[in-house]
């Protein structure tokens, strides 16, 4: 930060180890979900807003029963890393409806960019 410090008043180190965290708040992108998913699903996607709690399931995310969102391979992996940080999903919640364009097909799709918080197991 060396750079920084004309412009800065003053730095201080911080050398205090702290606690894990109880919760960790994971918000996913595009590359965390499976866009293909949604070509099917505009009606049912367009149906749901913001801040809407989704359920959890192997994969993905539910609302009332129906599937809504799928995991991409990476973010399925991550969650291993989580996993073996000693967390699990506790809860999700829709963070975006937002449109995708597929340059494959030169369509527009309705999608979910939704947060998972992860607690402690």
């Amino acid at each position: 930060l060396d750079q920084f410090k004309s412009c800065a008043t003053s730095f201080t180190v911080d050398n205090t180890e702290y606690q894990k965290p109880e919760q960790l708040i994971v918000a996913l992108t595009h590359k965390d979900i499976y866009l293909d998913f949604f070509k099917d699903k505009k009606t049912e996607i367009l149906q749901l807003i913001s801040g809407t709690s989704l359920d959890i399931s192997e994969g993905g995310l539910k609302h009332n029963g129906k599937e809504v969102l799928r995991f991409s391979k990476a973010f399925c992996a991550k969650l291993l890393d989580y996993e073996k940080l000693g967390y699990a999903p506790l809860s999700a919640k829709i963070r975006f409806v937002l449109s995708w364009f597929c340059e494959g097909d030169g369509n527009e799709y309705a999608i979910i960019l939704p947060m998972i918080t992860m607690g402690e197991k």
